[in-house]
């Protein structure tokens, strides 16, 4: 599991030092673009980062995609941790540098990475994903930043697109 997760952190450094294209700033709204972001969130009693690659299609005002990638969960602060997998249909809107933002889909984590004690009370392998929030991305530019709402609580999170 281990071998995993550094695979995934190693293509994430590689993929960010790949070679860019230079675009105008509208032909970035006009195409398909890939990028990798991570998000922190806390509820309190938990608290999920998510390390995610994006997938998304740009029409217009409309963008969507789909953002895939790791959850690491954190459970009474840190008394146990999981691990797993999380999938959400990701959209926002506009062609200015503010977006509002929103995001459903599912996570999955199944495996518990440690616990401080032998009894955990884990009962959230499964969790639904509804994610509201304002996304700052300006047309042309490989970097954003989000602030959010979600079903893991309060959270922010940071991007970059890789083919910009």
């Amino acid at each position: 599991m281990r071998e995993f997760v550094k695979s995934i952190f190693l293509l994430i450094i590689v993929l960010s030092f790949t070679n860019k294209t230079a675009q105008s700033q509208e032909s970035l709204w006009q195409n398909k673009t890939h990028g990798i972001s991570f998000s922190a969130s806390t509820l309190i009693i938990a608290t999920p980062l998510n390390f995610s690659y994006n997938y998304m299609i740009h029409k217009g005002k409309f963008h969507y995609g789909l953002t895939t990638g790791l959850t690491v969960g954190f459970y009474e602060i840190t008394r146990y941790s999981s691990l797993g997998a999380h999938a959400v249909f990701t959209m926002f809107f506009g062609k200015n540098k503010g977006h509002f933002e929103s995001k459903f889909g599912f996570s999955y984590s199944p495996i518990i990475l440690y616990s401080k004690t032998q009894w955990t009370d884990y009962a959230y392998e499964f969790v639904p994903i509804i994610s509201l929030g304002y996304r700052y991305q300006e047309p042309g530019s490989d970097n954003f930043w989000r602030v959010f709402v979600s079903t893991g609580g309060f959270g922010v999170g940071v991007g970059k697109i890789l083919n910009n």
